[in-house]
């Protein structure tokens, strides 16, 4: 059965790992020829990732980005209201958090691209990832530190 959740209790939020392994081996044994399953050394179990991993899965792979921002002396600042969105727009259900690094690609790595191809972010810049109306917005610090706290910079918003 495609998209089912063997073991899991959607309300509870729970995983009862008996029932689960006992309904992955009954699936196994309806699917599978006892010799193929005789060769199997092992079935693993995968649970939910909850949001405290998904949240450390997302600053592990921020942390990639700011290892190559390195070589361009650009340090990369996001802020927890920042991350936490990227985990949730990263996270799908069904894919695990497969989607977080093209979310990462394509709302941090592109926008910084762009904005270096287009000069907006120079050499020892500090590039501040932050949230403004839900949408995540990228901005050199030198330009937060110049806009007067009721003028709104040019932002980038992705």
């Amino acid at each position: 059965r495609q998209g089912s959740r063997i073991g899991f209790d959607a309300k509870k939020g729970v995983i009862d790992e008996s029932d689960t392994r006992k309904k992955v081996d009954d699936s196994l044994k309806l699917m599978f020829r006892p010799e193929f399953l005789n060769r199997i050394d092992a079935t693993i179990i995968f649970h939910p990732l909850t949001d405290q991993e998904i949240r450390k899965i997302s600053l592990l792979e921020i942390n990639r980005v700011r290892v190559q921002l390195k070589e361009k002396v650009i340090t990369l600042e996001i802020t927890d209201e920042a991350l936490d969105l990227l985990s949730k727009r990263g996270y799908d259900p069904t894919f695990g958090a497969r989607p977080l690094r093209r979310i990462i690609t394509n709302l941090i790595e592109d926008p910084l691209s762009e904005g270096l191809l287009a000069g907006r972010f120079r050499e020892n810049d500090v590039v501040v990832v932050d949230v403004h109306e839900n949408l995540l917005r990228m901005r050199p610090q030198r330009e937060i530190e110049e806009t007067e706290p009721d003028q709104e910079a040019a932002d980038v918003l992705i």
